[in-house]
């Protein structure tokens, strides 16, 4: 019996003791389960910061290059362009736009190469304007043309018509139908003469446009191989594997063909 009574405390003491192992056990637990939560809610919170990042730089690359897209048709259609009363440079602000907000949410050396981008584009742009003025200049002495023109042939239909009166009138007027006659040849005179001026209006207006392609064509060439490190970054930061020597090939190519298929067609159509 006496041995039963001393066992006890020895009991009790080891009950304790389990349940302090046990009480330290789940303490051990919740600290490391708050832990790894911790770092579950740290990691979840990266990743949706990625995610939206991810999104935001998706929307604004994709909306980059569709604009940098725009941008080369826009300045090869400049000759055709009226800069003496649009703002000329509608066709481009898209694509600095799209640049702007780039910059703020690309990479060092996404924007490094963007900005090198952008400086390249507005020096074509200058240049192809200086190259588009005298065509400009070109259409507007063809339009003042097409005016005399037309109001030439208006006044020989006039004199003819006057003329076919007088003749059927039945009651000939000689010194009328002489001044008559001057009227027309004046006109007449004038009228082919303003077809021939226009005529070599639009020549040196071909003559212009050939050479504002051939610049576009080479210096596009150019700046396409600026496009590529800013493409190749940008497929970078989306997450796109992309071999830059390989693409840079491909643009290069793209670039001779072109400028090749515009040489052609001159050829064709004997420019």
């Amino acid at each position: 019996m006496s041995e039963f009574v001393l066992n006890i405390p020895t009991v009790m003491f080891s009950v304790a003791l389990g349940s302090l192992i046990s009480f330290v056990g789940v303490m051990i637990s919740n600290k490391s389960n708050n832990d790894r939560l911790k770092v579950q809610l740290l990691h979840d919170e990266k990743e949706k910061e990625l995610e939206r990042k991810a999104s935001l730089r998706k929307e604004v690359y994709l909306s980059t290059v569709e604009e940098l897209t725009k941008a080369n048709a826009y300045l090869g259609g400049l000759p055709q362009a009226d800069i003496m009363n649009t703002n000329i440079s509608i066709g481009i602000q898209g694509f600095l736009q799209s640049a702007a907000k780039l910059e703020l949410v690309a990479e060092d050396d996404t924007g490094e190469a963007l900005n090198n981008l952008v400086k390249s584009y507005m020096k074509l742009f200058m240049n192809l304007i200086a190259r588009v003025l005298p065509i400009q200049t070109l259409y507007s002495d063809i339009e003042f043309n097409d005016t005399l023109h037309e109001e030439a042939q208006v006044e020989i239909k006039r004199v003819l018509a006057e003329m076919v009166r007088l003749r059927e009138s039945g009651e000939p007027d000689d010194k009328v139908f002489s001044a008559l006659q001057v009227s027309f040849e004046y006109a007449q005179t004038e009228a082919k003469g303003l077809t021939k001026e226009t005529a070599i209006y639009r020549n040196d207006v071909v003559h212009h446009i050939k050479g504002f392609n051939s610049l576009l064509m080479d210096e596009l060439a150019e700046i396409q191989l600026l496009q590529v490190p800013v493409l190749v970054c940008i497929r970078k930061e989306l997450g796109i594997a992309t071999d830059a020597e390989k693409y840079q090939k491909r643009v290069v190519q793209n670039a001779k063909e072109a400028k090749e298929m515009i040489e052609t067609l001159y050829k064709e159509i004997d420019v």
